[in-house]
């Protein structure tokens, strides 16, 4: 070969290996380019880089992660597929090496070495609307939002069609006295107009049932059902799945039910006309919930049968109870060890007299508690007449028409039964020996409640007793309390998560009516909708309308709360995340900032006490940002913060 031809040769190759060598370095660029852009141009580009939302407390939103580098002011939308948080990004792309704790110091308020601008860039599916959302932790200026807000509408083709999302206390108080040009969308508009709402996520196969008027239908619905209802219901019976037409709130008596049997269930609002559902109407069906909304396709009832909704477990739980236990306890003595002899209820909040004792809070328990052990239950089921009444209840023979019948028999016998005058004399003495008024309240506290996996919400009975009243006396009081074991509600929920229904007892809780109130709440010790993240969830309402049972028209406030100490170790702010707002209080929120940072502190304190110090924590099997308690509060009409129950919220 001439030397003319083997530099031809040479020449051919060396182009070979730069055109494989540039081709793989602009591979390797486009690639990375993927990551991330500078610009979004198209409803398109924003679908290849959106994800979840990192908090679900909105479904059926779409989201991306915004970057504004202040220092360079370039403004980077992030590929969610490559990018769960906006660190991942600075620490990656922007040679951030400061650790996660320093970034959020820095980032999410205007302080000296701050070097970004954080949001997230979403879509909300059922309203068509965008809207930059910054989280609850975040505190920019005006002048900054501003900015921020035009730089994302000049690098996207959002333009006009941009919205400043309104959800945290910050926000709200920053534009009741500051004027803007920037369109704001409240968050209560999203939630209010959402047409879906996951309950409980999950998957179901069944054949799907209109039981719009479920009261007159209960009976006919059959375990592997999968069935459509109207309202809130308190009575839910054995079924696959649930669809409802009203919203709830996280915990509504659907919801709770819905988790404790581990059943998918979801609120669609305009579930009478969703032709996507209806279609299938008394078909076998797979159905699938998530946050994005709800997947429905026809199955076989081959597949049904093998899916069948099936009992907990094979083997009935028998309960236990002490009723060697004869004495009366009071706050002073009554712990949460003592929940064998007196229920979980009245043993936590024997507890929560503790806490007070060992930290300096503010809040107050009940006033004037004690408890009545299950030993007088169980004296008083052992007359004749009634344990002739309960083992015609207890028959397995029996048929559900009957059943009924004779559980009402067996309740009135218990409630005609007089109780023994011993009982009678100790609850009346301790009554006036505790001088808190003659009004007390006698609240259910079985060994069939607070359960771990069986919270018995809305099950039991609670009724008022008054010292020398013959229609409210306190004999009435304790009978009614006892016979609420057998309620067919309380029975048919036994029954579904298999529990001996003889082993079952009733203690009772005690103490001096609550004052009159001016808002009253539930909250749970975790962040539900983003487990992993350290805060609190809310549900409150105005005045002394139920949040757990609310009619269907009636919104209640909710939202998160969280310490500004996890973005910003130099501030000690409560920051708080709206969901809803109340419709009873002209969408005004119901608690200050001043009740707000009261219950936090009181949640913060009785988590901690019950999470260490008490055998309901089991600390080293659960992870303290995902222990749960369901904590029933009030604030009175003196704006005191009452802490009413304390129960483990199901996981």
């Amino acid at each position: 070969m001439s030397s003319k031809n083997t530099l031809k040769y040479i020449i051919i190759l060396v182009s070979v290996f730069v055109n494989l060598a540039c081709g793989s370095k602009l591979q390797a660029q486009k690639q990375e380019a993927a990551k991330f852009s500078t610009h979004l141009n198209s409803y398109d580009d924003f679908l290849s880089f959106q994800g979840e939302s990192l908090s679900r407390k909105l479904n059926q939103v779409l989201s991306v992660k915004v970057v504004w580098d202040i220092r360079t002011g370039h403004l980077f939308f992030l590929n969610s597929h490559h990018y769960n948080y906006h660190f991942e990004f600075c620490e990656e792309q922007l040679n951030f090496y400061e650790g996660l704790e320093e970034f959020n110091n820095k980032n999410y308020d205007e302080v000296i070495g701050q070097e970004y601008f954080l949001a997230n860039l979403n879509y909300y599916v059922s309203q068509k609307k965008y809207a930059l959302e910054f989280t609850s932790g975040t505190a920019y200026s005006l002048k900054n939002l501003e900015e921020f807000y035009e730089k994302v509408q000049k690098d996207s083709y959002l333009k006009d069609s941009l919205n400043l999302l309104i959800s945290t206390s910050y926000l709200i108080d920053l534009f009741k006295t500051e004027k803007t040009k920037l369109p704001l969308l409240y968050v209560d508009e999203i939630y209010q107009t959402q047409q879906f709402q996951l309950l409980e996520n999950g998957l179901a196969f069944g054949y799907l049932r209109d039981f719009n008027d479920l009261d007159k239908t209960y009976t006919k619905v059959k375990p592997d059902d999968i069935i459509l209802l109207k309202g809130t219901p308190i009575r839910i019976p054995e079924c696959a799945g649930i669809i409802t037409d009203a919203f709830q709130t996280p915990l509504s008596h659907i919801q709770i039910l819905c988790r404790n049997r581990k059943i998918p269930s979801a609120a669609i609002r305009n579930l009478w006309t969703n032709q996507e559902l209806l279609q299938y109407m008394n078909e076998p069906v797979k159905l699938i919930l998530t946050t994005d909304g709800f997947k429905i396709e026809k199955t076989t009832e081959e597949e049904v049968k093998r899916n069948r909704t099936k009992a907990f477990l094979t083997k009935a739980i028998v309960l236990t109870a002490n009723i060697q236990q004869k004495e009366l306890l009071t706050e002073k003595t009554l712990r949460f060890r003592h929940r064998n002899a007196f229920g979980n209820k009245a043993a936590a909040v024997g507890e929560l007299h503790q806490i007070k004792a060992l930290v300096k809070q503010t809040w107050k328990a009940p006033e004037g508690v004690f408890a009545i052990p299950f030993y007088y239950y169980k004296e008083h089921m052992n007359n004749d007449s009634i344990q002739k009444a309960l083992n015609l209840v207890l028959n397995p023979e029996i048929k559900p028409k009957e059943l009924s019948t004779a559980l009402k028999n067996l309740r009135e016998i218990i409630k005609s039964t007089p109780i023994h005058p011993d009982l009678l004399k100790k609850v009346e003495d301790q009554i006036r020996l505790n001088e808190c008024g003659n009004s007390y309240r006698f609240r259910s506290s079985s060994n069939a409640e607070d359960l771990d996996g069986f919270s018995g919400a809305g099950l039991y009975t609670s009724k008022t007793g008054i010292l020398g009243d013959a229609d409210k006396s306190v004999e009435k009081a304790i009978k009614d309390v006892w016979a609420s074991v057998w309620k067919e509600a309380a029975f048919e929920e036994r029954r579904i998560r298999n529990i001996n229904q003889k082993s079952v007892a009733m203690a009772i809780l005690c103490h001096r009516n609550f004052p009159d109130e001016i808002s009253n709440g539930v909250a749970i010790t975790k962040n539900l909708y983003r487990p992993s993240f350290p805060g609190f969830t809310v549900n409150v309402q105005f005045g002394e309308t139920s949040v757990v049972l609310p009619d269907e028209k009636i919104t209640c406030e909710q939202f998160t709360m969280n310490s500004s100490r996890i973005m910003n170790n130099h501030k000690a702010k409560i920051n708080v995340d709206y969901i809803s707002f109340s419709n009873l209080n002209k969408q005004q929120r119901v608690l200050n900032q001043q009740e707000i940072e009261a219950l936090f502190s009181a949640l913060e304190s009785i988590k901690d006490h019950f999470y260490y110090r008490t055998e309901m924590g089991e600390y080293e099997k659960t992870v303290y940002e995902y222990y749960g308690l369901d904590i029933e509060f009030k604030f009175d009409k003196n704006g005191l913060l009452y802490i009413k129950q304390v129960r483990l919220y199901p996981n």
